[in-house]
């Protein structure tokens, strides 16, 4: 791991640890909806668990890969061009404001929300166009569980 992605790291941890901390002592939940806690309570610990799972990985592959370094050396994996990294960013900022024109236009979030997940789980994330379908579904289902029905928020 590289010492800007450890820092980075150990920014997050130490940042969820002072969030955790101080939403422990504002309500989780009032009588009928959530507390002002809950977002940032659930946050912290959410965060937290992904920065141990991401060091402690990086710790497994760290100390595997010592074991094999005696083994003799292995083949290094093929590189991208570097300009198929800026060409992805490029077509993922062109997708999102034809998404959010199609938003404005169309009235309706959904849709083109939709769209714009399909698009970017199939080209930039590499997933074949059936499976990034299922996963553009799987999110807009979820967008609207959470959105329309918990919260009340209309999505048109």
């Amino acid at each position: 791991m590289k010492p800007s992605e450890t820092l980075l790291l150990a920014t997050l941890a130490v940042f969820s640890a002072v969030l955790l901390r101080f939403s422990l002592d504002m309500p989780y939940a009032a009588a009928q909806a959530f507390g002002p806690g809950f977002v940032p309570l659930n946050l912290s610990v959410a965060t937290l668990v992904l920065t141990a799972a991401i060091a402690g990985r990086r710790l497994i592959t760290r100390r595997h890969d010592s074991t094999e370094a005696g083994q003799g050396p292995t083949a290094a994996p093929p590189e991208k061009p570097a300009s198929t990294g800026h060409r992805a960013v490029l077509a993922a900022m062109v997708l999102l404001g034809i998404a959010v024109s199609a938003m404005h236009i169309g009235g309706g979030v959904l849709l083109p929300l939709t769209l714009l997940v399909w698009v970017v789980s199939w080209r930039l994330s590499g997933h074949g166009p059936v499976l990034s379908a299922g996963v553009a579904g799987a999110v807009t289902v979820c967008i609207y569980v959470v959105f329309n029905l918990w919260l009340n928020i209309p999505l048109t």
